[in-house]
This record gives structure tokens, C-alpha cells and sequence, in this order.
């Protein structure tokens, strides 16, 4: 069973552009399909999906276990190059984007192997960002990547960049060598 994996602190760089009030719905933005992010992995910056990229997240919409499916139909960006050395992922709100997020914005990243590969992983217990059970945020356990390098294979990245008044997320298809 392959399963998403929460990248550690340190090899995650948000860059966040200074923050300015949310004051209207941004149509552009209210899909939460990536658009209004803009992702950097190892210095490259994400692209839309190409035609052969887009074939193959459909054979892999359909060859996949159930838990990746799910990641990969939410595919729209990869990065054309392989990726190499300690992983420093980026995200930024676009131009576009406006007011969308509004303030103190962080970035979460999760890395989903489409291959059979090793993740040296280990659980952490933290609070669901954004739910509210009975006035507090309730506790879930996540698998924290150890390594700052990933095996050889095929992976998705899910960036969710959260504001104080909104968020959006992107997941993108990447290689490692």
C-alpha cells in the first residue's frame, strides 16, 4: 500500500510573499486546483502537465492502488527535469491569486511514491489544521519523511498552501534519479 508522507520542517522552504487582507472571493483561486500556487522543487519551477505526462496519470488513475488514484486524478502540474539531491520544496501565491489567501500563510507538503520504493518515515501526533471538534482542533498521527533525499522512482507532491482566509492546493508529478 503506498501512502502519502508529510515532508520534515527542514527540508520544506515556503516562501511566502508579505501577506495583504482577504477581502473578496477570488473566482480564479475557488477551484483549489493548484493555480493560484506557484512551486518550486530543488529550484525548478512547475509547469502544466504534458500531453504524454496527462496519458500517463491515466494509466495510473487506473493501475493505481485506490489511496494513489485518488492523488494522481488530482495531477495538473509536473516538473520536467528529474530531481536530484535533498528535496526543498517552494510555494508561493501567484499574482492572480490577489487577496485569496490572506494572511500568515504556511505551506504543507506531502510526497506520495507511485513506485514500490523505501521511505525511512517515522509517526508524529499533531493537531487537523483548519477542523474544529467541540471548539479544538482534533489529533491525527501523520508519517514524517526522515531522509532529506528520495529514492530513485516516480513520486506526487501535494502542496497545500493555507491562509488565514483561504487556501488552494497542487499536486504535481515528479522523477527522482
Amino acid at each position: 500500500m503506498k501512502r502519502a508522507f508529510a515532508l520534515g520542517a527542514l527540508a520544506v522552504a515556503a516562501a511566502l510573499i508579505s501577506a495583504s487582507p482577504a477581502r473578496a472571493v477570488n473566482m480564479k483561486c475557488i477551484d483549489r486546483d493548484g493555480r493560484c500556487i506557484v512551486v518550486t522543487v530543488n529550484g525548478q519551477k512547475n509547469v502544466k502537465l504534458s500531453k504524454p505526462t496527462k496519458k500517463l496519470m491515466l494509466e495510473l488513475e487506473r493501475t493505481s492502488s485506490a489511496e494513489a488514484a485518488d492523488w494522481v486524478h488530482d495531477v495538473k502540474y509536473e516538473l520536467t527535469s528529474p530531481v536530484q539531491g535533498e528535496l526543498v520544496v517552494g510555494a508561493e501565491q501567484t499574482k492572480e491569486a490577489g487577496d485569496w489567501f490572506g494572511e500568515e500563510r504556511v505551506a504543507e507538503v506531502r510526497v506520495i511514491p507511485l513506485d514500490d520504493v523505501e521511505l525511512q518515515t517515522h509517526a508524529e501526533i499533531t493537531t487537523a489544521e483548519g477542523v474544529s471538534i467541540g471548539g479544538s482542533a482534533p489529533l491525527v498521527q501523520q508519517h514524517v519523511l526522515e531522509q532529506k533525499t528520495l529514492p530513485p522512482g516516480r513520486y506526487l507532491l501535494g502542496v497545500t498552501l493555507r491562509g488565514r482566509a483561504n487556501w488552494d492546493r497542487q499536486v504535481l508529478y515528479f522523477v527522482v534519479k
